[in-house]
């Protein structure tokens, strides 16, 4: 096994829960990429640049830089969003890629194999979440849905492992991950 494990998956799947669980299981550090981001952008503006498309390649050259920094650390789960692998530039994305599994096991999270119940799913969560309670339920639901289509095959066709989440609580997923991918 790598010394790293690399927890990636679509917004609101759990990735972050159970990369903190799993990381105190195994006794390694938890490293969010979003707050890497945060910190590294924060000299140019702030994460409002992700959302800039003029500062995309800014953004995208962030991304390997701050992920080549980070993967140097061993010993560590890390708690990667999906847009990390589905959204940098061409030349960066295979960069970031080569990264990231070459220092860590990678284990992508999905809702489930069915498109719709994922879909739904990931919209139920993403409801509650502060930052999407502005908008109107229509559009999230179709951003939801183009989201995820969006990023399904890049992050299915990158991770190592697949665990599809369902209704499984965060205990009987860090079980299933430690039996069968750890």
């Amino acid at each position: 096994m790598k010394a790293n494990v690399t927890i990636i998956g679509p917004r609101s799947v759990g990735k972050s829960t159970i990369a903190k669980l799993l990381s105190a299981e195994l006794d390694k550090t938890y490293v969010e990429f979003d707050e890497l981001m945060k910190e590294a952008l924060e000299p140019h503006g702030g994460m409002k640049l992700i959302m800039s498309k003029e500062h995309r390649k800014l953004v995208s050259d962030t991304s390997v830089a701050v992920i080549k920094k980070a993967y140097e650390q061993e010993n560590a789960v890390f708690d990667l969003t999906g847009g990390a692998i589905s959204s940098a530039f061409d030349k960066n994305n295979e960069i970031i890629k080569e990264v990231i599994k070459s220092f860590s096991t990678v284990i992508m999270l999905f809702p489930f194999k069915d498109v719709e119940q994922s879909v739904s799913f990931l919209f139920e969560r993403e409801q509650q979440r502060k930052h999407f309670l502005h908008l109107d339920k229509n559009f999230l639901l179709q951003k939801v849905r183009e989201d995820y289509l969006k990023a399904f095959d890049a992050l299915y066709d990158f991770s190592e492992h697949v665990l599809f989440v369902e209704h499984k609580t965060p205990e009987e997923i860090l079980a299933e991950i430690k039996e069968n991918f750890i």
